[in-house]
């Protein structure tokens, strides 16, 4: 059976595509963006000057070149709206691609039309918004999955199965370090982005999740504050944070968003 899939926002959707494109159980029928440029770049328009890049693994450009290396594009409809992409574009599955404060709502709205939904992290930048995507899921029939896609990669899933054989003791201490400029300036607002905690920490507090793998979550603490970008956001620009389960295991995260990448 191929699962017809639609993508929803086609800059960090674009790595989306590309897998979707050339995996033959799913067939791409629809995406859905704001602006049509990116759609007209896979039905090989020439893109005249470098693409702002949204991901950290490939560029832009050569995400489109590996997926019409798949894909003719000549098939797959374009829609600027998302509720006409859902009522018309055909699709069993949806992926969302889109700014973090659309995450919850569109995921609500895909599954309420009886489409399976991948979301991206964070599926909502509140409590009432989770609690509603939450009972959403309950009453779908659709299945609702969150693509926290750090836990499949090779080197965590080779830690997982050297914990699970026992090979390499219990988990007691796990540490992450993020350094990064300031977020972009679409998203120096709690209100579209969430904050560090939300929008990217919630990466970081799921593999120790996964890697610590018994435990339930039982604490957390945070200390820092918003000293150097000052006017520039309105949320930490730096912290400390300890996490803490019933199992005694701790992991403990630090962040800055005012240094580059050592």
């Amino acid at each position: 059976m191929t699962i017809r899939v639609g993508v929803v926002g086609l800059k960090h959707g674009m790595a989306s595509i590309v897998e979707v494109v050339r995996n033959p159980k799913f067939r791409l029928v629809s995406v859905c963006s704001r602006s049509r440029e990116d759609y007209e770049y896979l039905r090989g328009a020439e893109i005249a000057q470098p693409l702002d890049s949204v991901t950290f693994t490939a560029s832009r450009e050569s995400l489109i070149a590996e997926a019409r290396r798949h894909c003719d594009f000549s098939d797959v409809a374009f829609f600027d709206d998302y509720d006409r992409f859902l009522a018309e574009g055909g699709v069993d599955a949806v992926i969302l691609a889109v700014p973090v404060n659309l995450n919850a709502r569109y995921g609500m709205k895909a599954l309420k039309a009886g489409k399976h939904v991948l979301a991206s992290k964070p599926f909502a930048i509140g409590v009432d918004e989770a609690a509603e995507l939450y009972h959403a899921v309950r009453a779908a029939r659709g299945a609702f999955v969150l693509n926290f896609e750090f836990r499949y990669s090779p080197l965590f899933v080779a830690i997982r199965r050297e914990l699970d054989a026992d090979r390499i003791g219990q988990v007691r201490l796990m540490s992450w370090n993020m350094f990064r400029m300031p977020f972009r300036p679409s998203y120096r607002r709690r209100a579209v982005s969430g904050g560090p905690f939300i929008a990217e920490i919630c990466h970081w507090v799921d593999i120790f999740r996964f890697v610590e793998g018994r435990g339930r979550f039982l604490r957390a603490a945070s200390f820092g504050g918003l000293d150097v970008l000052k006017d520039m956001q309105d949320f930490a620009d730096h912290a400390a944070s300890i996490v803490e389960y019933d199992s005694g295991a701790v992991g403990s995260i630090n962040f800055t968003y005012f240094t580059d990448y050592p």
